[in-house]
């Protein structure tokens, strides 16, 4: 049974409950007939007992009003010592009197007292002797009113049974087309979706609550969730390629001006001292951008990794003014203010959050011109604490917005590095920002500047959505 199909395993058992069904009923028949004549014995017997009676009380079954209107009284004979048969009686006029003649051996060696069936010349009946004086009465009553019971209830129970079989048929085709069609169904869904058809899906019936609608739709979100890691994997796989087409077209610049710089010094172009210290510096600015942006590519592999952060309550003016404060130390000459209240207080990696402000305002000062004025915003809206960096530069088309935080991105066409950046920091600042639940949002007006807003949760709320501290 374990090798069978679901169909088979249905089909055998509605087989076999139509041949119980089927023995069930000829059993049934079997034992009404020997309840029948077991009816006839009795009256019989009633009959040799009160032979002045009445036979009409003895008929108590409904089943045997039937056999009963056949005949009220049993054929009679006496059957003396020397053999013949005298005082014959046929009220009813069964003539059973020949057959009875032509048994009489037999009835003469039966047991007294124990009815028995003769097969005569109208059918079978029913026989039995008793003592008597002068003899043996023999008594007798024909079976043909149990041979039509016993027929009429066969065919009753044949179309019963014809019946009980067209409905168990339909039962079932039913539970197959319920049970079995969904198993091919979701079967064949199977082999498509491992053959790359990642789109199919099962029909649903909306509300259904049988095996097979929630198989449906297990099965279509187990199709959803693997078109949709499937379609993540596909997309980290072109991040990563775009990423290291990326990367080495940003380090092949420095490298070929490296390069190319050594090649000349090499054949002997720098004659003059002035044009090796300045073949030398830019041979070091190069080496430095690269440098720059292998950390830069470290830190991305590090936030992709989600490696593990120490957050602890931070200060955001604190660390504004650090930011300021370094920014002014380096470039003393560009005009930086901070708006802030006394402390506002985030629950996150002190480190990696001074990295992202550091990375947002070192971008707003590189690409604005030294007249342009850049402000550090610090305040609440609700539960996030909001920290806004503005310029007064030249702004940024608005075509190029949604990709700033695109790794290697740069707003001009040519893709150049004139500024000596990377391309990856604001692509690090938004990737630190989500890590800490938050959000980073650039808004830009040409001819009017850009403004970077962070929205970060304050501390009561960074436990809230961020877990414990890590």
């Amino acid at each position: 049974m374990r090798n069978l199909t679901l169909r088979a395993r249905v089909v055998s058992a509605l087989v076999i409950i139509g041949v119980a069904v089927a023995a069930l009923g000829i059993a049934m028949l079997m034992l009404l007939r020997v309840g029948l004549i077991s009816q006839f014995d009795d009256e019989l017997r009633d009959n040799f007992s009160h032979a002045d009676d009445g036979v009409e009380d003895d008929f108590h079954d409904d089943h045997l009003q039937h056999v009963h209107s056949h005949f009220s009284d049993p054929f009679e004979a006496l059957l003396r010592a020397d053999g013949q048969l005298v005082d014959i009686s046929d009220p009813t006029g069964v003539a059973l009197g020949p057959d009875i003649e032509r048994d009489l051996p037999r009835i003469a060696a039966a047991e007294v007292g124990v009815p028995f069936t003769l097969d005569g010349a109208n059918g079978r009946y029913r026989v039995l002797v008793m003592e008597a004086d002068g003899g043996h009465l023999i008594r007798a009553l024909p079976l043909t009113g149990v041979a039509e019971i016993v027929s009429w209830l066969r065919w009753i129970g044949l179309a019963g049974l014809v019946a009980a079989s067209l409905v168990l048929g339909a039962v079932g085709w039913w539970v197959i087309r319920l049970g079995v069609r969904p198993l091919k169904d979701t079967a064949a869904s199977a082999r498509g979706l491992g053959a790359g058809d990642l789109s199919v899906r099962l029909p649903e019936s909306n509300g259904s609550r049988t095996e097979a609608a929630d198989m449906a739709r297990a099965f279509n979100s187990m199709a959803g969730s693997i078109e949709s890691a499937v379609a993540r994997r596909e997309a980290a796989e072109a991040e990563l390629r775009r990423f290291i087409a990326d990367a080495s077209h940003e380090l092949r610049t420095p490298l070929t001006t490296i390069r190319g710089f050594n090649e000349l010094h090499r054949i002997g172009a720098f004659t003059e001292a002035e044009a090796r210290e300045d073949a030398l510096r830019r041979t070091e600015q190069e080496a430095e951008r690269m440098a720059r942006l292998i950390d830069d590519m470290a830190d991305l592999a590090l936030l992709d990794q989600e490696a593990a952060w120490v957050r602890q309550d931070v200060d955001l003016v604190a660390v504004a003014r650090d930011l300021i404060t370094d920014t002014q130390a380096t470039d003393p000459e560009r005009s930086l203010r901070l708006e802030a209240p006394d402390e506002l207080i985030v629950l996150a990696d002190a480190d990696r959050l001074h990295q992202a402000f550091g990375n947002i305002v070192r971008n707003a000062l590189v690409h604005t011109d030294d007249s342009a004025s850049v402000a550090l915003r610090i305040s609440t809206d609700g539960p996030d604490a909001v920290v806004v960096v503005a310029d007064t530069g030249s702004g940024i088309d608005a075509a190029d917005l949604p990709r700033l935080t695109e790794r290697f991105y740069r707003a001009d066409a040519a893709r150049t590095s004139g500024h000596g950046g990377s391309g990856l920091g604001l692509a690090i600042a938004d990737s630190i920002i989500t890590r800490h639940d938050g959000a980073l949002r650039i808004e830009s007006e040409l001819g009017r500047g850009t403004t970077v807003t962070i929205r970060l949760p304050q501390r009561a709320e960074a436990g809230q959505r961020g877990g414990e501290p890590r």
